[in-house]
């Protein structure tokens, strides 16, 4: 699989449109009251579709490399218990399968290690690949080291152990950072839907007040002008409450 490339389910799909169809009918009332202009955006969902794939595939790299981590420390275990890294790759895939299920991830990833394998690949080409088909760091490092440990060192298994540690501590970071700004992404969430909460209000209750800004070019302007600012400000937001380790 090329993690790179991402392939929307039905659902996926249907949610992508009920997403936009709400961002456009809110954009057309609140700001420009217009019907027409609805149906003119409604050709926006083509880019906000691509918008909102890099989110899924980042969510699907992120389940991969959680998956991974588990998958590392089991190893781990078995490689200190004796077993051969081969060994210990085949007897883990039935733990990975009682964990995340037969189709997860990691478990079809280890299934195409181990039918490679069966064709004289070794395992450090299985993950290096791997880790240039996710595209996740900690994969194709763990990939690296794994494979300069099994040339040139005989401590094999305090290697993939002091490995497993590390990322864990990363992980285990990445963990705390997103707990304590939790608060901040709701905090966002929140100021992103009072100013429409506000709009709304004032279409419903006060309609007069704002008429001034429909339907003519002073106000068109100065309302897509909001509208840029609002759109603006909740990607700078988003960009800000995103902390990478």
């Amino acid at each position: 699989m090329n993690y790179e490339r991402y392939y929307y389910s039905a659902p996926e799909v249907l949610r992508i449109l009920g997403e936009y169809l709400l961002i456009d009918l809110l954009a057309a009332f609140l700001f420009f009251d217009s019907p027409l202009l609805f149906l003119i955006a409604l050709i926006g969902v083509i880019p906000y579709g691509k918008y909102r794939k890099t989110a899924f595939r980042k969510k699907r790299r992120q389940a991969l490399k959680e998956q991974f981590l588990t998958w590392i420390t089991v190893l781990s275990g078995k490689v200190n218990g004796g077993m051969s890294a081969e060994n210990a790759m085949e007897d883990s895939a039935g733990d990975m399968e009682r964990l995340y299920g037969k189709n997860s991830m990691i478990v079809t990833e280890l299934r195409l290690m181990s039918v490679r394998q069966a064709h004289s690949e070794t395992l450090e080409r299985c993950l290096a690949d791997l880790g240039k088909r996710s595209m996740i760091p900690e994969i194709y490092e763990f990939a690296q080291i794994f494979s300069i440990a099994r040339q040139n060192s005989g401590r094999m298994n305090a290697v993939i152990t002091d490995t497993v540690r590390m990322m864990q501590e990363k992980s285990d970071t990445e963990a705390e950072i997103e707990v304590l700004i939790s608060g901040k992404k709701l905090e966002q969430k929140i100021m992103f839907v009072i100013p429409l909460l506000i709009l709304f209000y004032l279409r419903i209750e006060t309609a007069d007040f704002l008429s001034v800004l429909y339907h003519n070019p002073l106000g068109i302007s100065v309302m897509t002008g909001c509208l840029l600012i609002y759109a603006v400000s909740y990607i700078m937001g988003e960009r800000i409450v995103n902390i990478t380790v």
